[in-house]
């Protein structure tokens, strides 16, 4: 799946680099997303390439929502990669290789790679090298989160099992900008991961990335905690991982991220903050209260806030 909106500019060298994929059972879905720009002259120079298909939005329907709809109503294989229309593949054995690594056990979920992270506005190019290879247990990769630099995937080289991203109901959420990172993690949980040691992909970071905006948008921001509130939760439920796993990952990614989260919102969206506490309280209920450190100065404020919320319906805590 290439989604894509409005960048005419980037889009050949992702098709291309689809296209060149020597692999033979092999789809190739443009998502448009009502662009307005030359994004319809573009993919008709490649309407002749019988594994291409251009679908085009009436109206735009947002990033995740175009993700979303191509998955659900469009994709017919049982993998899919979601190749952002500004990011390309370099090795063109890359979709081969991947499906070999999967042959090789029935728990795969995932396959991943090792690329490069490409710096635009200084052109300078990172190697993101993972510490896995062959066929590794998702656990492992759910516990590097973080900890491998540059950064510890990029969703241009994932190749995920459709049938395990749709039981996880991929991408439901239009406000959920990191709906891809969520939906690796807890994919991780249930099964196996498979590793390309290759690098075989280009991640393009630039001033458009749409995940640069978040923190001026409330309600991205405060649906962005999903990326390891849901995942955290599940890993509880499931019991996949030990206890000492589990308070780990609370206090390097859960907390760290919610409290991230606290003081953009007070910094950008103060007069919202009673709002985003009462959704946190909502969903997530004493998680979010536990993955807090309730006895500083933030955790007190918010406690605060909860109390007159709850008080305003007449109930307490």
């Amino acid at each position: 799946m290439i989604p894509t909106y409005n960048r005419a500019h980037y889009l050949p060298q992702s098709l291309e680099s689809a296209l060149r994929q020597d692999y033979v059972n092999l789809e190739i879905l443009l998502l448009d997303n009502a662009s307005t720009d030359d994004t319809p002259a573009v993919a008709s120079r490649y309407a002749q390439d019988p594994r291409f298909r251009y679908i085009r939005n009436e109206t735009n329907i947002g990033m995740v929502g175009n993700w979303r709809r191509g998955l659900y109503e469009h994709v017919t294989g049982e993998w899919f990669l979601l190749l952002s229309d500004d990011d390309y593949l370099i090795d063109d054995r890359y979709m081969s290789k991947a499906m070999q690594i999967a042959s090789l056990d029935r728990n795969v979920v995932m396959v991943y790679a090792n690329g490069y992270i490409l710096e635009e506005e200084t052109g300078t190019m990172s190697e993101m090298t993972l510490p896995f290879r062959g066929i590794v247990d998702g656990r492992d990769v759910f516990m590097s989160r973080d900890q491998v630099g540059p950064q510890d995937f990029t969703l241009c080289n994932v190749i995920f099992r459709r049938a395990v991203a749709m039981e996880h109901d991929a991408f439901h959420n239009p406000n959920n900008l990191s709906c891809d990172s969520e939906l690796f993690l807890r994919m991780c949980l249930p099964g196996k991961v498979g590793v390309c040691a290759d690098r075989v992909s280009v991640y393009r970071r630039h001033t458009s990335n749409l995940i640069r905006g978040v923190d001026l948008n409330f309600d991205q921001l405060v649906h962005n905690t999903e990326m390891f509130l849901v995942p955290y939760r599940i890993a509880l439920q499931s019991g996949r991982l030990g206890a000492h796993d589990l308070e780990l990952w609370r206090s390097r990614h859960v907390a760290r991220s919610l409290r991230r989260t606290i003081s953009t919102l007070k910094k950008h969206h103060r007069p919202r903050l009673r709002e985003a506490v009462a959704y946190f309280s909502a969903h997530y209920g004493n998680l979010f209260w536990r993955c807090l450190k309730l006895k500083d100065r933030l955790g007190l404020e918010l406690l605060q806030i909860a109390g007159a919320f709850d008080a305003s319906r007449g109930t307490s805590r």
